[in-house]
């Protein structure tokens, strides 16, 4: 089972028993039975969150568990549903009326009464519970439980796992064979024309016996009896030598009853001694069955000519590989592979290579071209700041490992792979060694390939090495002499486990600081970077980002395609490289791979069609690889977190608040108490408790450091990374629970989902929306233009409706969605213009926590929106910008700077809302803004809203600004505060004014009137990130600036100045920082 689905589903499991959990407290007026049935699916529940937190993660194939998986989440989510209709909507209005009427007769009650809502749901629970019952029951009869607990017979993790063949590793130090064309067989080497490989070895650890000793066998004999070879060798021999005295060999024995009596069958001479010189004219074969000593072979030796040079061929079978070599003579030996027996013990061939050395110097030759293309490669990648930083960590004296982090195909290895080859000719290091971390960690593996890759420039060396390692030399003791001897640069890459990284330091630590040697490792896994470095002060992992699209643009024109063939190379072929941009998500493996892949392309439809099938790209099927198993490794928190996003469309701008309020009013984000593993703490230390927003404010964060959303210019927006975004949308439903409509879609009854995206491309076909079942549709998103008849009667569980910037929403179209949308939890009109006003039965909406009417014109809210007590979030008002116009100076920060900006067209403050006096009962209240507050009134209901975490007002005058102070002093949880100033103020009256919280950290001063900054700045002594809007008629008002500037424990993010005289000189220098 899929580690992702059951973690979406373990997340769902989790909330639904929360809110269950917290029925049975709200609830203590429930009728007995309803609290007997939700006692029971508590219950039940909880044994099901236990079950989810043990399945195994290994059975993707298992049907039955994947489909009782997804019954669960379907059940979690319908009992949540249920559980918020009882405890929210059970508001009885009508109970006096109920008292009144209790006497009649019960039909006529019926007539004068409706049902409550906890009436009509005590029925549906019934249903419920025996839903609960059958699932529940289901993994017993279907053994699920018995699926699962196998799980114990496998490997636990970080066990010993049994390292490769010690051949596997031995063959490394022949890799130079295959680079100079030698891939032969054993009857190649026996009829070849080259005269040097005289001699023979057959080595195979199964010779002496074990499964491969036939395999063995088999092929000696298919050699020897070959027509070829016996035409080719009149004199043929095979002899199997005793195993019961290795070191001895009758010499009599052997030439007369062995090689004589082969040679010259014919001959009934006597054999008692060879004619060595009548030998040398002939071409001889002779085969040697179990050879198993040196000393046996030396005395074989001198019974036959030393000169092989006419073709003649010894070949010796031998279990022992210092046999082997030693049978075919030093300097120079070569290894080709015969064949593999079935215990998976190889059989090769060794013999002696005059052409190795040049072999090997035409190979070194062609990687040192290839290391200098890739160099040359590299500087295109955009990547200048990231190589300097690599390269100023290998030069510090004191630091002896360095991490590199970045997600799958980022380029993290053709990086550091750069600088690792250009160090070579530096000298800086004196030994240089690469690994690829295999999916099985084993220390002993990894120091083979570290040592044998020391050597890699040095094939003697690196055969020693090799054959050191076969006769039980311990590869960590070689690798640990090598760095303490040498100062190294080793490159570990692919680290996955914070374990193996333990087991690495331990080995190695100790002798690292004695020449200064430096281990670089490459990890995929964040937390890996972090766990190498943890004990260097002041150090942190390398991040390898996504790439901006002006930088894949630039890697995309570089490769191919330049234009194709029928397009045109200017809109069409932008288009293209536009959409290969967005899809490739900033990645460089990707963007190169497309690049490739369009080489085939004939025309404009076939380029669009490779880029519609761009996932089934086999090239990419080791990132899609990694990208699943790194979804399955995120918390149960995020993961609903992660498939959300893609209700948005790829390159399109989301706002971080709209997106944490989505997922609270979603249920993905939402209060804790008490100390578990997923509470967090700003301060970096462990927290008892987080509220929603917080939680939603670290998921937003986590989705950063992973990547999957990018932010490029300012940390209030950002977007989905356009490769996370194309893997998501093609998960299978039972996964994703989001439908998108967009282009021309066709009627399929399948097409459902939990959350609908209608993309502003789709034709809008009523007969395809009316035939979608939206019965457990959660959220609406329209982008694009609006229809009345996207409001069903089945929405009757939607939680979400945003239309935000869409377009045609009226306010007739307003009404309908307010009386039938009752469950609302997020309603968002931001940016509808033809929305004027909001209906009084808003006040029906009592689930509503989010209302978001930013950019349109309605200017007072309704006395009804006081009845919405779990309201958390208002944001109204207009922000249109009031620095429009010429005379206009924006200061943004120079490239490199440190300081952070926030985009000019979300400049706050030209006008706000009228509230109703009764503000101040919406005690849950947490954003709010922009407020007009020119009347006192107003000021009185915002002192009551002490739970305020962020205001924006406007209005702020002489006259009301010392009640404006008053009313927010006591506000010991406001952190952020904008405020629109519509009159100057005398430096008396801001010396007089309320001390603001002491907990505000952000401050946005905007208004022709904000003058006196050195007051304001004094006043709010412990904000730290400052944005001005301000007026300059001298050079003196500029000044107090210089403090912000200065002062590190300040950020001046924006600066908005307008000069009032053409003829007035602006200097404002930026420090550097």
């Amino acid at each position: 089972m899929a580690d992702f689905a059951i973690g979406l589903t373990r997340k769902a499991v989790e909330v639904t028993l929360g809110r269950v959990t917290s029925a049975l407290e709200e609830e203590a007026e429930v009728k007995e039975r309803v609290a007997k049935d939700l006692a029971f699916i508590t219950g039940e529940f909880q044994m099901m969150q236990s079950f989810l937190g043990v399945v195994s993660n290994g059975d993707d194939d298992d049907q039955v568990l994947r489909t009782w998986v997804r019954q669960l989440r379907d059940l979690a989510f319908d009992v949540e549903d249920w559980v918020e209709l009882v405890v929210h909507l059970d508001d009885d209005p009508w109970a006096w009326c109920r008292r009144v009427v209790a006497p009649l007769p019960p039909c006529l009650t019926q007539l004068v009464l409706r049902p409550r809502p906890l009436d009509e749901a005590a029925d549906e629970i019934k249903l419920l519970k025996a839903r609960v019952q059958e699932v529940s029951q289901r993994h017993t009869r279907y053994k699920l439980i018995t699926t699962t607990s196998s799980s114990s017979d496998k490997p636990a993790a970080g066990a010993s796992v049994v390292p490769a063949p010690p051949f596997t590793i031995l063959r490394e130090a022949w890799e130079t064979a295959a680079e100079c064309g030698l891939r032969l067989g054993l009857h190649d080497l026996i009829t070849g024309t080259d005269a040097d490989p005289g001699v023979i070895s057959a080595w195979s650890s199964s010779a002496a016996g074990g499964p491969g000793a036939a395999l063995v066998q088999g092929i000696l004999i298919r050699a020897y009896g070959d027509p070829k070879v016996c035409q080719g060798f009149k004199r043929r021999a095979w002899v199997k030598l005793q195993t019961d005295h290795p070191n001895f060999v009758d010499r009599h024995d052997f030439c007369k009853k062995s090689l004589l009596a082969q040679f010259y069958p014919d001959d009934d001479g006597d054999h008692d001694q060879i004619d060595l010189q009548r030998l040398n004219k002939e071409k001889y074969l002779v085969i040697l069955e179990q050879v198993s000593s040196v000393a046996q072979w030396d005395a074989i030796r001198k019974c036959l000519p030393p000169d092989t040079s006419n073709g003649s061929r010894i070949v010796v079978s031998t279990a022992q590989l210092g046999v082997a070599l030693y049978c075919t003579g030093e300097p120079h030996t070569v290894l080709s592979d015969l064949s593999w027996s079935s215990d998976g013990q190889p059989l090769c061939a060794v013999f002696r290579n005059k052409n190795k050395k040049n072999g090997e110097k035409t190979a070194r030759s062609a990687a040192f071209r290839q290391e200098k293309a890739r160099d040359k490669k590299e500087h295109i990648l955009g990547r200048a700041s990231e190589r300097k930083s690599l390269e100023r960590r290998l030069q510090r004296k004191k630091v002896a490992f360095v991490s590199v982090w970045g997600i799958a195909g980022v380029g993290k290895s053709t990086l550091v792979r750069s600088i690792y080859h250009s160090q070579v000719p530096k000298k800086r290091f004196a030994m240089f060694s690469w690994v690829d971390v295999p999916a099985k960690f084993h220390l002993t593996d990894l120091s083979w390939h570290l040592l044998l890759d020391f050597h890699s420039n040095n094939s003697d060396n690196k055969e020693a090495a090799a054959i050191g390692i076969m006769e039980g030399q311990d590869p960590v003791q070689e690798c640990c002499k090598i760095l303490r001897q040498y100062r190294c640069l080793v490159v570990i890459d692919g680290l996955r486990s914070t374990h193996d990284w333990d087991l690495i330091k331990h080995a190695f630590s100790s002798v690292m600081h004695t020449n200064k040697s430096c281990i670089v490792v490459i990890s995929n896994e964040k937390n890996v970077a972090e766990h190498v470095i943890r004990d260097i002060a002041g150090s942190q992992p390398l991040v390898i980002k996504c790439l901006p699209d002006d930088v894949s643009r630039t890697i995309f024109t570089e490769v191919p395609p330049k234009c194709i063939k029928g397009l045109a190379p200017g809109d069409g072929m932008d288009r293209l490289t536009v959409r290969a941009i967005a899809i490739s998500g900033g990645l460089p493996k990707v963007i190169a791979t497309l690049g490739r892949e369009l080489e085939s392309a004939t025309s404009d439809r076939h380029a669009h069609n490779i880029l519609d099938n761009y996932r089934r790209n086999d090239s990419l099927r080791g990132v899609f690889s990694w990208m699943q198993s790194y979804f399955d490794a995120c918390s149960d928190s995020v993961k609903p977190c992660i498939f959300y996003v893609s209700v948005f469309p790829m390159k399109q701008d989301i706002r971080r608040r709209r997106l944490v309020t989505r997922w609270i009013a979603e249920g993905y984000s939402r209060d804790r108490f008490g100390g578990t593993a997923e509470d967090w703490d700003i301060s970096g230390g462990r927290s008892d408790c987080a509220t929603a927003d917080e939680n939603g404010e670290k998921y937003f964060s986590d989705l950063i450091a992973l990547s999957i959303i990018q932010q490029f210019t300012t940390s209030n927006v950002c977007q989905i990374n356009g490769f996370f975004h194309g893997y998501i949308t093609s998960r299978p439903m039972e996964d994703n629970l989001v439908c998108a409509l967009e282009g021309h879609c066709k009627l399929n009854s399948q097409r459902t989902g939990q959350h609908l995206t209608i993309r502003s491309d789709w034709d809008r076909d009523m007969k395809v929306f009316q035939s979608m079942d939206f019965t457990r549709l959660r959220s609406l998103t329209v982008f694009g233009k609006w229809e009345s008849f996207f409001i069903s009667d089945q929405m009757e569980r939607l939680r979400v409706l945003d239309l935000e910037d869409a377009d045609g929403v009226e306010d007739r179209h307003l009404e309908k969605m307010v009386k039938q949308l009752t469950r609302l939890k997020f309603l968002s009109l931001r940016g509808c213009k033809r929305i004027n006003r909001l209906p009084g039965s808003l006040g029906g909406m009592r689930q509503l926590q989010t209302l978001d009417v930013r950019h349109t014109p309605i200017a007072i809210l309704p006395p009804e929106i006081c009845k919405l007590a779990m309201l958390q979030y208002i944001r109204a008002g207009n922000t249109k910008p009031w620095y429009e116009g010429d005379g206009i100076v924006r200061i943004q920060p120079r490239a490199g700077e440190d300081w952070k900006t926030t985009p000019l067209q979300e400049g706050d403050g030209i006008r706000g809302v009228e509230v109703p006096p009764g503000i101040g009962n919406l005690a849950a209240l947490h954003t709010l803004g922009v407020v007009n507050v020119s009347r006192l009134l107003e000021l009185e209901g915002l002192k009551k809203l002490t739970q305020l975490h962020r205001l924006k007002v406007s209005g702020i005058k002489r006259g009301n600004i010392k009640q404006f102070f008053c009313a927010i002093s006591g506000h010991r949880h406001l952190e952020s505060l904008s405020v629109r100033l519509e009159e100057n103020m005398q430096p008396g009256i801001l010396e007089t004014v309320a001390p603001p919280p002491k907990t505000l950290r952000n401050l946005k001063l905007y208004g022709e009137h904000a003058h006196n900054l050195k007051l304001w700045i004094k006043l709010f002594q412990s904000v730290k990130f400052w944005d001005i809007e301000m007026v300059v008629t001298t050079g003196e008002d500029l000044r107090p600036l210089d403090e912000l500037l200065v002062n590190k424990k300040k950020v001046l993010r924006r600066l908005c100045v307008k000069l009032v005289q053409d003829n007035l000189h602006l200097d404002l220098c930026l420090p550097d920082r």
